[in-house]
């Protein structure tokens, strides 16, 4: 029976895959899509981890969810036409 910690980190996983694909689209908008849901993922898989003690994951996934906000930012809508 899948518990809900498991349901947590399936759905970071499910959301952390679909933000790949979607970074790795050609438009800005796609991008941002992208790394807002590697935000919700780590949310996800931060919750995660402090439940399963993996303090190692827990560190990683703080770091990444510093870099999604970096590049949320930098797709930011007309930041292109900014730099």
């Amino acid at each position: 029976m899948i518990t809900a910690w498991d349901a947590t980190q399936y759905v970071g996983v499910a959301l952390g895959l679909t933000g790949a694909v979607l970074v790795a689209g050609a438009t800005a908008r796609s991008r941002r899509w992208g790394f807002g849901l590697w935000i919700a993922s780590n949310a996800c898989l931060i919750s995660w981890t402090v439940n399963a003690a993996a303090w190692g994951l827990l560190a990683m996934y703080a770091v990444y969810s510093i870099t999604s906000a970096v590049g949320l930012w930098n797709n930011r809508a007309g930041a292109e036409t900014r730099a």
